[in-house]
């Protein structure tokens, strides 16, 4: 099967500012969001249909791609993540982000026209920061693994972004299949195995390990259910309840080069950087930050060959109807 990449009527430079203020001391996670917005299908619910966001995580990206966006003096980070050093993460496996704090709430500037019936996922302090979204009715704990407790065939659309954290795919994939009514449609954002080309030990297999590791940051043990594009084409085929309509590249081999250093080897030590800058300084510097990525980024997002050929992509999305 072929890759579109279509844009869907996103306005380039209003999305990337907005996902870098969302991402700002992440800017490699604002330039993917954007990518994924201006190249992705639209994922908001049309009137009356039910929706679940499988795996949603604390719903922010989710939120945004669906048209929803955050006040500038919403802030993502400080508090709101796990205070872990780089080498604590790397060595203990932590996800900053699922760390519940006391004082999250998320600053909405525009919400979403329409929301979700249902969001799972497996981490309770993820689902604790989507709750006060307001973008979900219903939120589960649940393990892509495991049914979730949605009723059978009672969905329009399924979107989930996350099918390849897990390494048993396809029982995961029959899992969202069997809530999807006849005529209703999945949309799954997947990583192929051109992630696994990004991995230093592969790019840079000469360095030392402990640099490996820490450019790493242990995102190879969290993908264990990676396929190449014709896998996944493969994967989805063999259930006679759905067929493939669509795939995108979401995720052009230039923007997931800059997405693959990025500023994560830094992040730990500029959050504690940024979270001390005195309360009044901050909007103006971030402010500045963020018109520097955007200057620097939109060309990119513009025209991702540009900057080096266009590659096998990283990420791909399926769009696949319910018989």
């Amino acid at each position: 099967m072929g890759v579109d990449m279509v844009p869907v009527g996103h306005d380039l430079r209003e999305t990337l500012e907005s996902a870098l203020s969302l991402w700002w001391l992440r800017p490699e996670n604002g330039l993917a969001l954007a990518s994924y917005c201006l190249a992705g299908t639209d994922l908001r619910p049309t009137p009356g249909e039910n929706a679940a966001d499988f795996a949603c995580g604390d719903g922010v990206n989710s939120f945004f791609k669906c048209g929803g966006r955050f006040a500038p003096e919403f802030d993502l980070f400080g508090g709101a993540v796990h205070p872990a050093t780089s080498r604590e993460i790397v060595s203990q496996g932590i996800d900053v982000f699922a760390h519940q704090a006391d004082n999250y709430n998320p600053q909405i500037r525009q919400r979403p026209d329409r929301g979700y019936q249902w969001g799972t996922d497996h981490k309770p302090a993820l689902l604790a920061k989507a709750r006060p979204l307001g973008f979900y009715q219903h939120l589960l704990e649940a393990d892509l693994r495991q049914p979730a407790a949605i009723p059978a065939e009672s969905l329009d659309l399924a979107y989930c972004n996350s099918l390849y954290w897990v390494p048993d795919v396809a029982t995961a994939f029959d899992h969202i299949v069997d809530k999807v009514r006849p005529g209703g449609r999945l949309v799954l954002d997947v990583m192929t195995d051109r992630r696994s080309a990004l991995s230093f030990d592969a790019l840079l297999p000469a360095m030392p390990q402990a640099w490996r590791d820490v450019m790493n940051r242990g995102r190879q043990n969290n993908n264990p259910g990676i396929l190449s594009q014709s896998g996944w084409e493969a994967l989805f085929g063999r259930n006679e309840r759905v067929e493939i309509v669509g795939c995108r590249d979401i995720f052009p081999s230039a923007i997931a080069q800059i997405w693959n250093v990025g500023l994560r080897p830094l992040f730990p030590v500029l959050n504690r950087m940024a979270d001390a800058i005195a309360a009044e300084r901050r909007p103006d510097i971030k402010r500045e930050w963020v018109e520097i990525f955007a200057d620097l980024f939109e060309p990119v997002l513009r025209d991702p060959s540009a900057l080096m050929p266009t590659g096998p992509s990283a990420r791909l999305q399926f769009i696949i109807r319910r018989r």
